[in-house]
């Protein structure tokens, strides 16, 4: 009796788990040992473990987490973000890990575990976090590039968009020493126009908003973006000259309802009231219908639901939203990582053979993870769409007083000109002239209401502004 009272006392709460010979039977013996406070980071941990040993990546994944979020300098830390990557679930990793001292890994490995922590980081909203974890970063590294990239956007996210400058120019650099690829570099230059509109510098902005090529995913947000830059710099014309394009029957299918509103207002600016009316009935005729069809859809719609039309509309289904709200998640990294995990998640919910009498807890884990997962990207989806309508419709309220005002405006510079006799027609032709002799090697011809794919891009308005100050320069 006391021989066997002393083995039992001498005995360690793992031993179980170290003489256990099948998976199932070790996930018995760690499922209740994970639930224990003294053991939990231990227990999470070897699960993990023994769960990627057995070919199961998702459920290896959740351990881990567990187990980091209690000990993030705990072992298999390593091991947990890179399963994490094939499983689409970096952020739960990454997150778990931004206590820890420094990243796991060795070598190159460890400055990419630190890039991959900063943009989880970044993506939880703490900004500050993710720069100090993108210092971690060796500057010798193939992750380089992309940790100068973050830290450009962290910068500008701050406020600091001249500071965000040198980053962005140095990953742009490293990106095509690295050949990286053309989506890389076009989302640098994205960043590097933007960071220059922030900072006032229109010139700049233009120029490396013209730099993002026609192929580019990003290329209509970009000559949007470079025509607003037009309008800042006080290019009325140039702005109209970039508006053109998205007026085409290519852009149809693509929400850029500001882009209209601001053809309205470069026309205003210019004088141009009727035009401005125009452009106005214009917007208001392509546009209230889908802002009719967006409060039907979100009548009835939840964060859930919008998951359900985004995923449905990828997969080529029928779903309740616009389609035009919802072609920016095409390409997106962000959602495609998240529907990667959630069917890893659902898989493993179901298939836990092998796993012992414990398999339905972590089959609930999956399960609960996928719903989260869910529900987050479903919100996200869900707001943004929201927050469409709401600029649609406080653009739509404001439609007919801006109409008034500009009546009112139209007449009284016809007032002025009747007493000055300074509004004159302009010559067409002559300023097409002028226009070829700056364009060494382009062929220029008037627009005559034809879109043809190969000119987009290269519309110019060279009408001038017929405000009475402006006649005559």
């Amino acid at each position: 009796m006391l021989v066997w009272l002393l083995t039992a006392l001498a005995a360690g709460p793992f031993d179980a788990v170290d003489s256990a010979t099948t998976t199932a039977a070790k996930v018995d013996a760690l499922v209740p040992l994970a639930a224990e406070e003294a053991t939990a980071a231990e227990a999470y941990s070897r699960l993990g473990s023994t769960l990627a040993a057995d070919g199961k990546p998702a459920l290896a994944v959740l351990a881990y987490a567990k187990a980091l979020a209690l000990d993030p300098e705990g072992p298999g830390a390593a091991e947990a973000l890179a399963l994490a990557q094939t499983v689409g679930d970096v952020d739960l990793v990454a997150l778990a890990l931004q206590e820890r001292k420094d990243a796991p890994g060795e070598g190159d490995a460890k400055s990419q575990n630190a890039y991959l922590v900063a943009r989880a980081l970044l993506r939880d909203g703490q900004l500050s976090r993710s720069e100090d974890w993108l210092k971690r970063v060796g500057g010798d590294t193939p992750a380089f590039a992309d940790a100068e990239s973050l830290r450009g956007v962290v910068l500008a996210q701050k406020g600091k968009h001249t500071d965000a400058l040198v980053p962005l120019q140095t990953a742009r650099a490293l990106g095509k020493t690295l050949e990286k690829g053309r989506d890389f570099d076009d989302r640098i230059l994205m960043n590097l126009a933007r960071s220059h509109y922030a900072d006032k510098n229109y010139g700049q902005a233009i120029y490396h908003y013209a730099l993002v090529p026609r192929d580019s995913l990003y290329w209509p947000e970009a000559r949007f973006e470079k025509a607003w830059a037009h309008f800042r710099a006080q290019d009325a014309a140039g702005a109209l000259g970039e508006l053109q394009t998205h007026q085409s029957p290519f852009f149809d299918e693509l929400w850029f309802p500001e882009a209209w509103m601001l053809r309205a207002q470069s026309l205003f600016v210019m004088c141009r009231y009727g035009a401005a009316i125009d452009a106005m009935d214009a917007y208001e005729g392509r546009y209230k219908p889908v802002l009719e069809e967006l409060e039907r859809a979100l009548g009835t719609m939840d964060d859930r639901g919008a998951w359900t039309a985004a995923t449905t509309w990828l997969d080529g289904g029928t779903q309740p939203l616009p389609e035009m709200v919802l072609r920016a998640y095409r390409g997106e990294d962000r959602l495609a990582s998240a529907r990667t995990a959630v069917a890893a998640y659902r898989a493993a919910a179901t298939d836990t053979s092998g796993l012992g009498t414990k398999a339905s807890t972590l089959a609930g884990w999956a399960t609960a993870r996928a719903d989260a997962i869910e529900k987050t990207e479903g919100d996200r989806i869900f707001q943004r769409v929201k927050s469409q309508r709401t600029e649609l419709g406080e653009m739509m309220a404001g439609l007919e007083l801006a109409r008034v005002d500009i009546l009112d405006r139209e007449s009284r510079m016809y007032e002025r000109a009747a007493a000055t006799g300074t509004l004159e027609p302009l010559d067409r032709k002559a300023q097409l002239k002028k226009v070829s002799r700056e364009k060494k090697g382009f062929r220029v011809w008037p627009f005559e209401g034809e879109y043809w794919l190969d000119e987009l891009g290269w519309y110019q308005i060279s009408a001038l502004s017929m405000c009475p100050d402006n006649q005559g320069k």
